[in-house]
């Protein structure tokens, strides 16, 4: 089956692409067949579900994969064919890429009525993880003593969260919704990978690393953060605060110099505003920066994306330094935290997001198993303290959108996760 097209006017409301994304996953708990296999990506512009697959790649984006995704595209003789998928934060593991065989394309979301059980408080626990502030708040000052002997700039330090829900009653398709509800500025997504049992990859990303449309291209990276305050004047002062700050312009500048970098040569124009703007989402408060130009000739959007990722929002600077700290440091392999989610087309135009905000999710009989990630960027000046807060207030954007948020609420359970 060929991709679904409309014209602009025709186009389904995304309430009609999360309604049948929820009577096919009704079906998926018969089977682990990629024919079972769907994607759900809401972005700013648009609704995408993607069902099953007709083509698939598995390659690290080091190994030309845009290359082999291109030729994959062209064997399909289908102007209207997409690519789907996934990128790890090592871009010497595999991704996983996938022509669906069926694409239903959507409007952006607009509010909707929830769905049945979508506001249901889920009864959820914490697994056990010992000393995770502990551990968190020596490796930013380990990052700090790095950065003061001048083995790093920057370097972005993250965390994992795991905890267990009950499967019965856990509807992706209202949580997908939810999330998306709450970050129609960003990029939300449920994407199920190749493996059994069940694997799916749950995001609500504020932070696009390229979108092209025609030989339009742009970048909106996002660093420096502070969590928002319920009292409208501590917003404001924080807001205001986030913007004047030293440590987080020196921790936002780097990103988008290197951004401005990987692009230019692929650019006739360029356009890098001078300083950032505060960008807003209902948990965080963070400075960004809208990079715009106009491509000298076709490249694929994932070309350029890989050319990008990892970016200093999500790694560090020098690049290979810092993700040598992170390796003995974090604690946990990323596998797919920090990588791209997105698409491209046979034209080369698509959308790639950063896999923020986001858990992966492994299915059992009884329990879904998921695993939660937030990072900040780490710089000279950086507290542990301040940094493990930060995290916190991310993780909160999405425990809130699988109604968990009381996790936080419970005496030290972040700290000592047990």
């Amino acid at each position: 089956m060929r991709t679904r097209l409309h014209t602009a006017s025709a186009l389904p409301e995304a309430g009609r692409l999360i309604a049948e994304y929820r009577r096919f996953a009704s079906a998926q708990a018969q089977t682990d067949a990629a024919s079972a296999q769907q994607a759900l990506f809401i972005s700013p512009s648009r609704s995408l579900l993607c069902q099953g697959v007709r083509a698939s790649l598995a390659l690290a984006a080091q190994d030309d994969l845009a290359q082999a995704a291109a030729r994959l595209l062209q064997a399909q003789h289908d102007p209207h064919a997409l690519l789907f998928g996934v990128l790890p934060f090592d871009n010497r593991e595999l991704a996983h890429l996938r022509v669906p065989a069926r694409t239903l394309q959507g409007r952006r979301l607009r509010h909707l009525a929830p769905l049945k059980n979508s506001a249901a408080r889920r009864e959820a626990h914490l697994l056990p993880q010992p000393a995770q502030q502990a551990h968190y708040q020596h490796a930013v000052r380990s990052a700090v003593q790095a950065i003061t002997r001048g083995e790093l700039h920057k370097v972005v330090l993250a965390r994992s969260l795991d905890l267990q829900v009950r499967a019965a009653g856990f509807d992706l398709a209202a949580i997908v919704q939810g999330l998306a509800e709450r970050n129609q500025a960003g990029y939300s997504w449920a994407i199920d990978l190749p493996q059994s049992p069940r694997r799916t990859l749950l995001a609500a990303s504020p932070e696009l690393v390229l979108a092209r449309d025609g030989m339009q291209v742009r970048s909106h990276p996002l660093a420096g953060s502070i969590a928002r305050a319920a009292d409208p004047q501590e917003d404001h002062r924080r807001a205001a605060g986030l913007l004047a700050s030293v440590k987080d312009l020196q921790e936002h500048a780097p990103v988008v110099q290197a951004i401005a970098e990987t692009l230019r040569p692929y650019c006739k124009r360029l356009h890098v505003p001078a300083t950032p703007q505060l960008v807003a989402t209902p948990t965080m408060w963070h400075l960004g920066t809208l990079i715009e130009g106009e491509l000298a000739a076709p490249v694929s959007s994932l070309e350029l994306a890989i050319a990008l990722h990892p970016t200093p929002a999500v790694c560090g600077v020098p690049r290979q330094a810092a993700a040598d700290f992170l390796q003995a440091h974090e604690g946990f392999a990323r596998e797919m935290y920090a990588g791209l989610c997105g698409w491209s087309d046979a034209q080369g135009n698509g959308e790639w997001a950063l896999n923020l905000r986001c858990a992966d999710m492994q299915r059992s009989t009884e329990h879904w198993r998921m695993r939660l990630y937030a990072g900040a960027g780490i710089v000279q000046g950086s507290e542990p303290e301040a940094e493990w807060l930060e995290t916190e207030g991310k993780l909160r954007t999405l425990l809130r959108g699988l109604q968990m948020e009381y996790l936080l609420e419970q005496p030290g359970a972040l700290a000592e996760a047990a």
